[in-house]
């Protein structure tokens, strides 16, 4: 493609395997380039900036959800605050034991509560980074026959929202009408995570929309 520069980023996955080192200086070794691994609190940083680089006037919670973290950041005036990080992956949860599966919906909303950046929530909007988000967005748009396939910027109410989880928590995944939109990878993170959008999770519970599927994913 005649790119000359290029810069290579690692996550979560790296951040915390055991062999995350050894996987770096193989991974580089093979490509020939040096690979950053950026910490927890940068990598919310850079969805930050993907928020607010690609949608006007952002101004709330930005929550990137990968496979092995939730990295959340505040927006407001164009600039992004001091992002943290929590291990709330999709991935990650989905290889808990079953029962344990079952506690994490109050486990995920404890640690919530205890981040500052949540307490300013309230009334703002939260813009939902990342594909396990995505896919959710997608079952939505299907569900309620949105006659446009442009994912970016995809705004669901928050009342809405919520009732859609609860059709989401009723029936069996595979049973939903356009589950076929939704990767068949992605379908066992769903639900795991559609317990993320009801009122008693803390990043969701704000007053506003939620915009889903912004560049920084």
């Amino acid at each position: 493609m005649g790119i000359a520069n290029f810069r290579v980023l690692a996550t979560a996955a790296v951040r915390d395997a055991a062999n995350g080192a050894q996987f770096l200086e193989l991974a580089e070794r093979a490509i020939g380039c040096e690979i950053d691994l950026l910490t927890g609190p940068r990598e919310a940083q850079l969805s930050g900036l993907g928020v607010v680089s690609s949608i006007w006037a952002a101004d709330g919670v930005v929550g990137d959800l990968g496979g092995g973290s939730l990295e959340l950041a505040d927006v407001a005036g164009g600039k992004v605050g001091k992002g943290v990080t929590l291990p709330l992956g999709g991935c990650r949860c989905s290889s808990f034991p079953t029962a344990r599966r079952k506690r994490r919906p109050r486990s995920r909303a404890t640690r919530c509560k205890k981040i500052k950046i949540l307490d300013n929530l309230a009334g703002r909007t939260f813009y939902a980074v990342g594909g396990t988000w995505r896919a959710l967005a997608r079952l939505h748009m299907s569900q309620r026959q949105y006659p446009m396939r442009v994912m970016h910027n995809y705004v669901i109410p928050t009342r809405d929202a919520l009732e859609f989880v609860k059709l989401v928590e009723r029936i069996e995944t595979e049973a939903l009408t356009a589950i076929e939109t939704v990767s068949t990878a992605r379908r066992p993170l769903l639900a795991l995570w559609r317990g993320g959008a009801r009122g008693d999770h803390p990043p969701l519970d704000s007053e506003r929309d939620r915009h889903l599927g912004a560049r920084g994913a």
